[in-house]
């Protein structure tokens, strides 16, 4: 499987299982059932993405990405897991959750960080709210992460 990218930022929703499947472009997963839950991330690179989280994120999404209010007091930020997260994102895409935590994330230097810190931290995310895990990274290919949806196995 390829590599895919994912972000995540100052945003107000979360994942959890069976989040994601391929759109109408995108290669078959290895499941027989579209909407089974396609590993985007490996085991260590979600281990990067908590070192990133715990530095620069949970001052504000807090240590369990539960949301909460940004150091200055001004603002709410939401959490990062849940099903308020999951329908919230249902339909959207992988690249519209990256884009978007690129490019307002971390609350105090937007786009600041290393794009792989991004793509780690969702990574993170990811496995916080049980998204199974592969063999390879989730990468940065604008195309590949527009393939993946996030869908809700509820």
């Amino acid at each position: 499987m390829k590599k895919w990218l994912v972000a995540s930022a100052a945003l107000t929703l979360a994942l959890e299982v069976g989040l994601f499947r391929a759109g109408a472009h995108a290669q078959t997963p290895p499941s027989a059932n579209s909407d089974a839950p396609v590993p985007v991330y490996s085991q260590s690179q979600a281990k990067r993405g908590a070192s990133v989280y715990f530095q620069d994120c949970s001052g504000c999404h807090l240590y369990d990405l539960s949301g909460g209010k940004d150091p200055d007091g001004v603002g709410d930020a939401p959490p990062l897991t849940g099903k308020d997260f999951v329908r919230g994102w249902r339909g959207e895409t992988i690249r519209s959750f990256l884009n978007l935590v690129r490019t307002t994330m971390p609350f105090d230097k937007p786009g600041e960080l290393p794009p792989g810190d991004y793509t780690d931290v969702v990574a993170y995310i990811l496995s916080v709210n049980k998204m199974p895990a592969g063999d390879h990274d989730l990468g940065q290919d604008a195309q590949e992460l527009q393939q993946l949806l996030f869908v809700d196995q509820r």
